[in-house]
């Protein structure tokens, strides 16, 4: 059985294979798939759907955003940040069969190690051509507010724990404590919750309802 550190959070709809390594204060959300041989740092969050191929490395204070895919031969390093829905691929010749028609498995010499430096944001390519561009247009769809809501709140909550001094900010050794600026999170946080509640899915609901009591009573905690 592989260790998980103090204070880690496994939603129970996730999937996180025993032989991974997750460290202390990792929050893992609803329906992520963790495979062996993971190796996932401390005070992470990885966010609705993520996925990590065995073998994935992930350092300290990393933020995954949902639905993002991390495959074999990656390496995150700390303070990483990556927006929704990133994939990082680990092959340079995709391809599904081999020239005779047999279905092709990737082998460890053919993945293609991708390593993303501290604090940088996976940017989607830009598209080439005219013809292109107004193709790929004609396929975006609006983003749900709701979807856009529960990322805010992704983003205040993880502020409020970094104010309120539960978790080092990114490129920082000591805590940067600011109960006020904490406060004026949580209660945004809450605003935004029972804005959005009836619109999300049950899991959604009570994850977030989680989050809000999570928050509320650390802070009482540490203004008592």
């Amino acid at each position: 059985m592989a260790s998980r550190g103090a204070k880690t959070f496994i939603h129970v709809t996730a999937e996180v294979s025993p032989d991974a390594l997750i460290g202390e204060g990792t929050r893992i959300w609803h329906h992520c798939h963790i495979r062996e041989g993971v190796s996932l740092g401390c005070n992470c969050i990885l966010g609705k759907g993520v996925y990590l191929d065995s073998g994935v490395n992930i350092g300290n204070n990393v933020k995954i955003q949902n639905g993002v895919s991390v495959y074999r031969g990656t390496v995150l390093e700390d303070g990483v940040f990556c927006g929704p829905h990133s994939v990082f691929t680990n092959d340079r010749y995709p391809r599904a069969v081999n020239p005779d028609g047999t279905l092709r498995e990737t082998t460890e010499t053919e993945n293609a190690e991708s390593s993303q430096q501290s604090s940088q944001t996976q940017q989607a390519t830009e598209p080439t051509g005219t013809e292109e561009s107004s193709t790929q247009a004609e396929q975006l769809t609006l983003p749900r507010v709701y979807d856009l809501i529960q990322f805010m709140v992704g983003m205040l909550a993880e502020q409020a724990w970094i104010r309120m001094g539960v978790r080092l900010a990114p490129g920082y050794k000591e805590p940067q404590t600011d109960l006020a600026q904490a406060k004026v999170a949580i209660d945004t946080i809450v605003f935004m919750v029972d804005k959005v509640a009836q619109y999300l899915e049950e899991n959604d609901r009570r994850a977030l309802r989680a989050l809000v009591s999570d928050l509320q009573i650390n802070f009482v905690k540490r203004t008592t």
